[in-house]
């Protein structure tokens, strides 16, 4: 059983973020830099299969590149009634007028970020471990990315690995605010939330096969995310 480090009493729903008015949906995908298409073109694919949650995640490109694709992705989600997500950077999400930044521990402070974007704008950060669920992020935070849930192509360097329990009673210390899955995520693992209580998962790699997208990869995925959906409203 895992020590949370702290009570969290500073609820998620007595901050009233005007972002927590958007419906979180289970399915969160995220852009590559390892394909040959562009970040926007891969975000143009996502929302025309009916992804409703994208983040725009890239280390490779220059901050005008990163810009110029991000103010295109907006665009397209915009048009498409998804939300678009910046990695890392909130000056990119300020100036491209994105829907929201997610932020990793060693980025910019929760606070500074929300000071800056204000309250309108979608804040997630990562958690890796119940040490890192801080006064900050549970304050500020309007969805949490949670693990590594296993290996992932896309990140070295990972944070061990979380069991099941450890999960579960992160994702509880946290509740309200919705948790995403993050690192390694498969198809089967649509199915987590049943009996770990995540909102849903964010997935990357398994979204492409080589330097190409995964169409058909992509449509399962938000096939599953619909019955999921479904699934949990009857329950």
């Amino acid at each position: 059983m895992l020590e949370i480090p702290f009570s969290s009493s500073m609820r998620f729903q007595e901050t009233k973020h005007s972002a927590t008015s958007f419906d979180f949906p289970n399915l969160y995908c995220l852009t590559s830099d390892s394909l040959t298409i562009s970040h926007s073109e891969q975000v143009n694919v996502f929302c025309k299969n009916g992804v409703k949650l994208i983040q725009l995640r890239t280390k490779e490109l220059s901050e005008d590149e990163f810009l110029e694709q991000a103010k295109i992705s907006v665009s397209t989600c915009n048009a498409f009634g998804a939300k678009l997500i910046i990695n890392d950077n909130v000056d990119i999400a300020f100036k491209s007028d994105a829907h929201g930044v997610h932020l990793g521990r060693h980025d910019m402070n929760p606070k500074e970020a929300r000071a800056l974007l204000g309250y309108s704008k979608i804040l997630g950060t990562t958690v890796h471990s119940a040490a890192e669920i801080s006064p900050v992020v549970v304050s500020e935070s309007d969805y949490i990315g949670m693990g590594p849930f296993r290996h992932s192509k896309t990140k070295s360097n990972l944070s061990p690995i979380l069991s099941n329990s450890d999960f579960s009673d992160m994702i509880i210390s946290v509740h309200p605010i919705p948790v995403y899955l993050i690192g390694g995520i498969v198809l089967a693992d649509m199915k987590l939330n049943e009996f770990l209580g995540n909102a849903g998962v964010a997935v990357c790699s398994e979204l492409s096969c080589g330097e190409s997208l995964n169409i058909d990869s992509i449509f399962n995925f938000v096939k599953e995310a619909k019955i999921s959906r479904i699934s949990s409203v009857l329950n």
